[in-house]
């Protein structure tokens, strides 16, 4: 999750669009300190297009980005741009490199930590390439007398969904890594029955409640292992798995490779 303390710095308007690009580079590495061709072409790409459309980027982490644009409008076109470029900058046989989820959302001020929270969720947890606020939708319908977005590149959120997925992320943020935690613990504290709950996580992240959880805590345990944060038994623990051996299987499945593997790509 974003925490860099100077980024207030890219809000100098009273409402700014904000976009919010993760791209999977956990993968593409010639060693630990060099990007591979493709992926810095795609990074390469990136850039030329936020600029093209006067957007203000910051590097927030290795592999995000918070972008802030003046309109809507140029946030949305770079969004498009950027994942069509995509296609055609990276290989066609490899599609880790194509991994690239982007959030758009807008804010005012005061209240831009929240806009980049929910804007990282966009990216991180709810199904779509491109997903953007109901906000953001309504203000380009009002700009262009109510076109229709293609459905197919964007998820236009709407105002219950993103409520629903700020109070899931605000209950998921206390006790993800809880290997005790259940569903049925799941659904009774945020006061719906395990079907609701089933019917709501779903369609906002394309996964059941369990599978959503687990692939949460491998994420989470990716990052750990990608920056050195412990052993795989040490991550497997931290991240809510009780078993490193069961760890291991789940990540190898989820990301193609061994956990052990992937830190000795990475060392």
């Amino acid at each position: 999750m974003p925490t860099d303390t100077n980024r207030h710095d890219l809000i100098d308007t009273p409402l700014q669009v904000l976009m919010v690009i993760e791209s999977s580079n956990y993968f593409n590495r010639v060693d630990s300190l060099q990007f591979d061709l493709f992926y810095q072409r795609l990074q390469n790409s990136i850039h030329k297009t936020i600029s093209k459309h006067r957007g203000k980027e910051k590097h927030l982490k290795t592999n995000i980005y918070l972008v802030t644009f003046n309109s809507v409008d140029d946030a949305i076109s770079c969004a498009l741009k950027i994942k069509h470029n995509a296609k055609y900058v990276t290989p066609s046989f490899d599609s880790s490199y194509k991994i690239l989820n982007i959030g758009i959302n807008s804010s005012k001020a005061k209240l831009v930590d929240e806009a980049i929270r929910m804007a990282t969720y966009y990216c991180e947890v709810v199904s779509g390439d491109i997903v953007i606020s109901s906000e953001v939708n309504s203000i380009y319908q009002d700009v262009h007398h109510n076109p229709k977005l293609n459905k197919d590149k964007i998820r236009s959120l709407k105002p219950r969904e993103e409520d629903f997925l700020k109070r899931l992320m605000s209950f998921v943020e206390e006790h993800w890594n809880d290997s005790q935690f259940s569903v049925t613990d799941f659904s009774q504290k945020m006061g719906f029955s395990n079907s609701q709950l089933n019917r709501n996580i779903k369609s906002l992240t394309g996964l059941p409640p369990n599978s959503f959880i687990k692939k949460l805590r491998l994420q989470r345990a990716l990052k750990l292992l990608y920056n050195r944060k412990g052993t795989i038994a040490n991550v497997a623990f931290e991240t809510g798995f009780n078993s490193p051996t069961y760890f291991s299987k789940c990540f190898s499945k989820q990301f193609g490779i061994l956990p052990s593997t992937f830190l000795k790509q990475n060392t």
